[in-house]
Formats: C-alpha cells, sequence, structure tokens
C-alpha cells in the first residue's frame, strides 16, 4: 500500500512539473516537422520517455533543461543520430548546400489573409527544414526555448562553442534563404 502510494506521489509530481511544458515542447516540434502527426509523435514519446526516466529517478534538478534534452534525443533517434557529432547531414556540407529556391507566387492576388499565412508557414518550413538538423535543433532551443548558449550545450550535450557555431551556421542559411526568396519576389514583381 506505501508503495502505491510513493508511485502516486512521484506520478503527480510528474505531472505537475512537465505537463506545463508540453505545449512549449510542442511549438518546437511543431517547426522541427511539417506533418502535425510527426511533432505530436515526437511529443508523446519526450512526455512517455521522460515518465519512465522520472518513476525510476525522481530528483531532477532542471526539469525544463532535463525534458529538452530527452526531446533532442529523441529528435537526433529519429534523424539518424546519436548524437550532435554523427548526424547524417555533414557538417562540411554547409558551405554546399542551396536552400529550396521555390517560386513564390505572388499573393497580392486577392487570396487573403489565410493564403498569405499558409504561404509564410511554407516559407518558414522551408528554410527551417534546409538547416541541417543538428543546427536546427540548437536554434530552436535557442530562439524558441529561449536557453542561453551553455543551457543549449547542457541539452544537446555538447559545448558552447559547438553550440556557437551551430547557431551561427543557421542564421547564415536563414539571412541566405531570405535573400534568396526577396531576389525572387523582386523577379516576380518586375
Amino acid at each position: 500500500m506505501n508503495f502505491d502510494t510513493g508511485k502516486e506521489r512521484i506520478k503527480a509530481e510528474f505531472h505537475r512539473l512537465f505537463f506545463p511544458l508540453m505545449q512549449e515542447i510542442y511549438n518546437i516540434t511543431s517547426l522541427l516537422f511539417r506533418s502535425r502527426r510527426k511533432s505530436a509523435n515526437l511529443v508523446e514519446d519526450t512526455y512517455s520517455t521522460a515518465y519512465r526516466e522520472y518513476l525510476n529517478n525522481p530528483s531532477q534538478p532542471r526539469p525544463r533543461l532535463w525534458l529538452l534534452s530527452i526531446l533532442n534525443e529523441n529528435y537526433m533517434k529519429l534523424n539518424g543520430s546519436d548524437n550532435f557529432g554523427n548526424s547524417k547531414i555533414d557538417a562540411d556540407e554547409f558551405s554546399k548546400m542551396m536552400v529550396d529556391g521555390k517560386e513564390i507566387e505572388s499573393m497580392s492576388n486577392g487570396g487573403g489573409t489565410r493564403e498569405i499565412v499558409n504561404k509564410g508557414k511554407e516559407v518558414l518550413f522551408d528554410t527551417l527544414h534546409g538547416i541541417p538538423s543538428k543546427w536546427r535543433m540548437a536554434y530552436l532551443l535557442n530562439s524558441i526555448g529561449e536557453l542561453k548558449y551553455d543551457e543549449v550545450g547542457k541539452v544537446m550535450n555538447i559545448p558552447k562553442e559547438e553550440v556557437s557555431e551551430a547557431i551561427k551556421n543557421a542564421n547564415i542559411i536563414i539571412e541566405r534563404s531570405v535573400l534568396d526568396r526577396s531576389d525572387e519576389k523582386t523577379l516576380i514583381t518586375n
């Protein structure tokens, strides 16, 4: 009886600490995948992994960072990488990368706000998915998760210098994408 009471107390404590963080986790995963199903599955996997680990060791000093590190581990497993340095996309390919240059249709054709929002989401996804997964996660943890470089390093288990380099490279890709798209828009309107 005491075992069940202790387990129930740990279960309640887990939900109290981690359930409020799940919206933030979903916000990050929704930018990692185009598919809502994949995002939801990653959130579920992250939550259930955290729950199993928490039952075995309920003393987590920084629940948010711990949960984000589990998210990172699960995401890297999905992308064929066990850690930051072994991603399928080699960092040396950065200089050869081209961001997808789909032609942007003119939004001034009376399509309304929904069309503009949908096109904006497509541009965002195209841009984010032009970033290698290991850099994308560092970028999202920093920009969406509002983690500092050293916190991103703890979550991803990499040195702060690698975090800085990853975010710098992600920003370069985003900048190139924005410039490419502005050039396309200029060409379309001229």
